[in-house]
C-alpha cells in the first residue's frame, strides 16, 4: 500500500503520516517522524513538493 501527500517537503523531517486502524484508505497527517516506525508508516522525501509513505 502506497500513498502520496501534498505536504512540502521541507516537514519531511518533522512530519510522518498516519492512517486509520479501521479504514486504512484514510490518511491523516501530524504525527511526529520519530513516532512514525511504531504505527509501521515508513516516509521518504520525494520531488514534486510531495512525501510519499508505505504502509507495510
Amino acid at each position: 500500500n502506497t500513498f502520496t501527500s501534498s505536504l512540502p517537503t521541507n516537514l519531511c523531517r518533522s512530519y510522518s503520516l498516519k492512517f486509520l486502524s479501521v479504514d486504512r484508505n484514510k490518511l491523516f497527517h501530524s504525527i511526529p517522524l520519530p513516532h512514525s516506525k511504531s504505527i509501521g508508516v515508513e516516509v521518504l522525501c520525494m520531488p514534486g513538493n510531495k512525501l510519499e509513505g508505505t504502509i507495510p
